[in-house]
């Protein structure tokens, strides 16, 4: 496929997506994977479609898949964490959350990823600690309250 082609379906993957359109992005997302089936942000945007759409099992393969191409990206480590969650599996999401933070001490939603991780297993004071984290780092994190 021609390169501006190629963007042009992008585009359009992202226009659906940022308008809640997530049927035809989910569409275009799925083509654009048998295209450029190495492209980090193509499976990332894959598993936050999958993951609004209420299918966390399905959003953890697609981000597990692209933290496979960029294993150093905090938040490819942090939405899988957030996916795991989602499914059911806390303490397998803890370890991500985790690694996003090793990678992004300074990443706030990172700590807030983690306290949901944290609260979902019964672990509410570390979890007051990590939302008192990343509320310091961003004092206006309306999840952090």
């Amino acid at each position: 496929m021609p390169p501006a082609k190629l963007q042009r379906l992008i585009q359009d993957a992202a226009a659906h997506h940022q308008s809640g359109r997530l049927e035809q992005a989910a569409r275009l997302y799925r083509r654009l994977r048998g295209l450029l089936p190495g492209n980090f942000d193509v499976w990332q945007l894959s598993g936050a479609v999958a993951l609004q759409q209420g299918r966390p099992d399905e959003a953890v393969e697609f981000f597990a898949h692209a933290l496979r191409w960029n294993p150093q990206s905090a938040v490819g480590a942090m939405r899988l964490g957030v996916a795991l969650a989602s499914s059911g599996r806390a303490a397998e999401a803890e370890v991500f959350c985790r690694q996003a933070l090793e990678l992004a001490p300074g990443s706030a939603e990172a700590w807030t990823s983690l306290a949901l991780c944290l609260k979902v297993l019964d672990r509410a004071r570390e979890a007051i600690d990590c939302y008192h984290r990343a509320l310091s780092l961003q004092p206006g994190l309306a999840l952090g309250w």
